[in-house]
């Protein structure tokens, strides 16, 4: 499972998929604009228009949208169709 998103939200919601025996985290995803820096924690940080990023997106199984309430659905909706057009097959949560 990925995140979408780098915020102090995306780094909480991170700390409970990573005590989840549900969930394998494997890293955050973000608009390239939004890239700054290598990491979230101690997890890797990758822009979503890399290669990494795409692989990511097509091999994992789950992924949240870690947004705040502002435009939350719209902008859920648009993620999960951009990362449905690289051929994810993932749910999210």
């Amino acid at each position: 499972m990925f995140i979408f998103g780098s915020s102090s939200f995306a780094e909480i919601a991170g700390s409970y998929f990573l005590r989840s025996q549900e969930f394998d985290l494997v890293g955050y995803v973000v608009d390239f604009e939004y890239m700054n820096s290598n990491s979230v924690g101690d997890l890797p940080l990758f822009a979503n228009d890399t290669p990494e990023a795409e692989q990511i997106i097509r091999n994992s199984d789950y992924f949240y949208v870690a947004s705040t309430y502002t435009k939350l659905n719209r902008f859920r909706s648009e993620k999960y169709l951009e990362f449905k057009s690289l051929g994810s097959s993932q749910h999210h949560i």
